[in-house]
């Protein structure tokens, strides 16, 4: 998931996304209307991170309390990518703000990417006790 998201990051494709959608709503006429099309998106981009999420606990619930930092953060990079995408004003002026010299956008971007960190950093520490996936691998592994 994290290379799919790296490989959007590198070809800005949320912004082609965005152009695309401002296209079709000008020649279909209903640009004056898309603050309404982007609500829509934005729910219904939050109800799929929600489906995504419960679907992916469900199928990994075994390890669950090990990985729920990952899991919250890559949830919350998808969230913010697809809704970063629906290019809406008042999103993008929230991104924006600044606190010093630290914008908005790293602060929830690199809040998503660190809380993945924090968690491989913790998982791969924990001692193999047999217990989980963290055991079962190390045992994989030779260590």
């Amino acid at each position: 998931m994290l290379f799919f998201l790296a490989i959007n990051k590198q070809l800005d494709l949320q912004s082609a996304f965005t152009a695309a959608g401002r296209c079709m709503a000008q020649a279909q006429g209903w640009y004056e209307n898309r603050q309404i099309v982007q609500v829509a998106f934005i729910l219904g981009i939050i109800l799929l991170c929600l489906g995504i999420t419960v679907v992916t606990v469900w199928f990994l619930r075994k390890d669950v309390a090990n990985i729920w930092l990952a899991l919250t953060g890559l949830g919350f990079l998808l969230a913010f990518v697809a809704i970063r995408a629906a290019g809406m004003h008042n999103f993008d002026r929230f991104i924006g703000l600044s606190f010093g010299s630290i914008r908005m956008n790293w602060i929830l971007e690199i809040g998503g990417i660190s809380a993945i960190i924090i968690n491989a950093m913790f998982e791969f520490r924990r001692p193999a006790d047999g217990r989980g996936r963290t055991g079962r691998h190390r045992q994989r592994l030779g260590q």
